[in-house]
């Protein structure tokens, strides 16, 4: 399948962008990391897939699958998307839209955890160097 014909206007990025021909590679079939960026002219396909990814195009659910032995991957297009039925690629999209909430809201607090950590650690030291900053200086004659 290489039409972008019932998809959502919306999830359709436009000419030219490393989203749109990333989206027409991975309409052709699954494709590995390397293929992605061979077809992008060497470029890193990473930011094409994001956009896909994330509200810029309405939540393509895009799956990685990680080729055993190997440091590549490879990517394809949930196949609800595919299927030429609005509710099941509304589904795929509702998918994608909550796993993306679930990292974000993870990746949060991990950053809220540090930052409490980092207060603590501040607090520490400020009072462990408070002495030491309030000494008088030394004029020199």
């Amino acid at each position: 399948m290489n039409s972008l014909i019932g998809f959502p206007c919306s999830a359709i990025p436009r000419l030219e962008t490393q989203a749109h021909s990333v989206l027409l590679m991975l309409l052709e079939g699954n494709k590995k990391t390397s293929e992605l960026a061979i077809g992008l002219g060497g470029k890193n396909p990473r930011s094409g897939l994001q956009s896909l990814m994330n509200d810029t195009h309405n939540y393509w659910n895009i799956i990685n699958v990680g080729i055993e032995g190997s440091n590549e991957a490879f990517y394809k297009i949930d196949p609800r998307h595919l299927s030429s039925n609005p509710e099941l690629d509304k589904q795929a999209r509702t998918e994608r839209f909550l796993t993306l909430l679930k990292e974000q809201k993870d990746g949060n607090q991990g950053g809220a955890n540090r930052l409490f950590e980092s207060i603590e650690a501040l607090q520490e030291a400020e009072s462990l160097f408070s002495p030491q900053l309030k000494l008088p200086l030394k004029k020199k004659n």
